[in-house]
């Protein structure tokens, strides 16, 4: 009996003496997922990309001076899969002004502090075929109340999280209107320019 007990001490000093610290990373799966009008199923992504482009320079009014600000473009674009099984890629493009404080209610109203929202663009390709498209941009007329809201960031991991709407007009039939909302996106990890 004492060489059991024995046995079972050291297996246990042994196992509480081993200096291997194990380290467990949590995998990230960043997703957008948003409801299209006349759709009762929201539409998903199954991946994204987050990368910087050129810089550009915008023009700004303040107290009867022309002001130039530069600003680093941002190119968001989504991959997923429509309601109705259709694929989709979802674009958006930012100007931000400062990478390490992205968190901002992005819209065609530019901050000259933080920077604004350039543009949002959808393309659907048809069931079936992948030569029928389908593309819509900003509505002109509504563009100013289209958003891309950072509403999180982890500078750490390099992740962003929020929310956006938009109403998008077909290019063939500019009168439909596809108008997004309740959209949200998280974990959507972002590049950084290299300086």
């Amino acid at each position: 009996m004492k060489f059991i007990i024995l046995l079972i001490s050291l297996i246990i000093v042994g196992t509480a003496c081993n200096n291997d610290i194990e380290t467990i990373k949590v995998k990230r799966d960043g997703v957008l997922t948003f409801y299209v009008q006349g759709y009762s199923k929201p539409w998903r992504s199954t991946s994204f990309m987050f990368y910087p482009g050129q810089s550009v320079v915008k023009e700004f009014i303040v107290d009867s001076m022309d002001i130039s600000i530069l600003f680093r473009r941002y190119y968001l674009v989504f991959g997923g899969v429509t309601s109705d099984n259709r694929n989709f890629e979802l674009t958006v493009t930012l100007d931000i002004a400062e990478q390490s404080d992205m968190i901002h209610n992005y819209t065609t109203l530019y901050n000259r502090r933080k920077g604004g929202l350039n543009d949002i663009s959808l393309i659907i390709t048809d069931k079936g075929s992948t030569n029928k498209y389908t593309m819509a941009e900003l509505c002109p007329d509504k563009s100013n109340e289209a958003y891309f809201d950072i509403e999180r960031q982890n500078t750490v991991e390099e992740l962003i999280a929020g929310s956006m709407g938009a109403d998008l007009c077909l290019s063939l039939t500019p009168d439909s209107v596809l108008h997004i909302y309740n959209a949200q996106f998280k974990d959507i990890q972002y590049t950084l320019p290299d300086e």
